[in-house]
């Protein structure tokens, strides 16, 4: 026992809290107990915590055996009683609703998984699991339990079969009659099996029948002889609800299925519509590039501008860095000095080929390279071919440029100006006035 005072809390009257340790329905392992003082006139700021003391030596000599044997304790004794047995009541009460809601959660009657492969031990056999393990209470309860087993294998597997889908109705019911075994072994259930045999009887002999039933109309030649193994397997076990070997044995048909299982239409569940939708994304997007590709290289065969490999492996994905510094360092420093050796020695068609090739490689990896993503304000590569203009405008402006030569450069030009890149982004918009010595 502990005994604690406080009273230099602001806005909290005085208090004695008293703490006897306890492991009966406390979580804490605690029961404690609060003696306001606040309003009490002889509790004064002055002597509380003589007050305090005082009980603390006093309350330990009331807890004895006379006490014990008094009225009033007996009196509170029956009132802590009837609390406690309340609250573990109370207790049991949530826990049975707790189970039942997890009950009612199985599937409404006739639900089939989506998919075109479905694994049904995943989506049925929880639901079955889940109100074979249940444990009833009360004759109530163990009733739930079986109108719930009863649904299953009436109303399910009707709907089933409506819905031509007999591979669900024989997957319920094959998953059921496998786990009545282990139902059946439950000997906490045992007063109940005894006291309702009769509908146990109809309820096992349904289920085999259904189970039967549902794969001849699948005609599946490897269901049936599956569902027949678990008839022989089980026909002994139900003796003492007086369920005989022969009538379970009597549902195996005498037949034999020939041909294929009936056709399933099986619906695609959300997950397989998403990745047929991306599938289907995915080839358009490759046939508009296949058709884009195809348009590219028809439209090589008529350019005045053939690509160069060369160049194009300067505008490699793994070049890129951001504002494209590299490439564009490349470009001044590899075009450019092959531009001036072509000048110098007189072959200024080749240089200005050049030029024009680099400038639509970096058109067209601006645009299928998403080059706008790699800087703000500056993109190094654009800013490298006006330097690269500004050597041919130096060139003409010498007198190195035939007349024929400015016409091609011309001309070609207008390529360049139809590409994207140009005309939607402003790319190579260079001043292109020339002029003379």
């Amino acid at each position: 026992m502990s005994i604690l005072y406080d009273s230099k809390v602001p806005h909290r009257p005085k208090t004695l809290e008293v703490a006897i340790n306890s492991s009966r329905g406390i979580d804490n392992g605690l029961i404690g107990l609060s003696l306001a003082l606040e309003n009490n006139p002889l509790v004064t700021e002055e002597n509380v915590e003589v007050w305090a003391n005082y009980l603390k030596e006093k309350l330990p000599g009331l807890i004895n055996k006379k006490a014990m044997e008094s009225v009033a304790f007996r009196q509170v004794e029956e009132k802590v009683n009837s609390r406690y047995k309340e609250e573990q009541h109370s207790k049991e009460r949530e826990k049975v609703a707790k189970h039942r809601n997890e009950l009612r959660k199985i599937p409404k009657f006739g639900y089939i998984p989506a998919g075109l492969t479905v694994d049904y031990i995943d989506w049925y056999d929880y639901y079955i699991t889940s109100a074979i393990e249940w444990t009833p209470n009360d004759s109530d309860d163990f009733l739930y339990q079986v109108r719930t087993l009863e649904k299953m294998m009436t109303k399910n597997i009707d709907k089933c079969l409506e819905a031509h889908r007999p591979d669900a109705a024989y997957a319920q019911a094959f998953l059921l009659c496998k786990q009545f075994p282990s139902w059946k072994a439950r000997k906490e259930l045992g007063t109940y099996f005894n006291q309702y045999k009769p509908r146990l009887r109809k309820l096992v002999k349904t289920s085999y029948k259904a189970m039967v039933d549902s794969a001849i109309a699948w005609n599946n030649q490897s269901a049936l002889p599956e569902a027949t193994e678990l008839i022989h397997t089980h026909c002994s076990l139900y003796t003492d609800w007086e369920l005989e070997q022969t009538d379970l044995q009597s549902l195996i048909p005498d037949i034999t299925i020939t041909g294929e299982p009936i056709s399933i239409n099986s619906v695609p569940s959300k997950a397989e519509q998403a990745e047929s939708r991306r599938e289907q994304l995915h080839k358009e997007q490759e046939a508009r590039r296949m058709a884009e590709q195809e348009a590219e290289q028809e439209a090589e065969k008529h350019s005045h501008i053939p690509l160069n490999s060369e160049i194009e492996q300067l505008f490699a994905p793994d070049h890129i860095d951001w504002e494209c510094t590299r490439i564009g360092h490349d470009i001044y420093d590899w075009v450019g000095k092959e531009m001036k050796l072509q000048f110098a020695i007189g072959d200024s068609h080749a240089a200005i080929l050049l030029f024009l090739q680099t400038v639509k490689s970096m058109c067209r990896h601006f645009i299928s390279d998403e080059h706008w993503c790699y800087f703000d304000d500056i993109y190094d590569p654009d800013d490298s071919c006006d330097l690269l203009l500004k050597i041919i405008k130096s060139a003409h402006a010498s007198g190195l440029i035939s007349q024929p030569d400015m016409d091609f450069f011309h001309e070609a030009w207008k390529e360049i100006e139809a590409m994207e890149a140009h005309w939607n982004y402003g790319i190579a918009s260079y001043n292109m006035e020339f002029s003379g010595k």
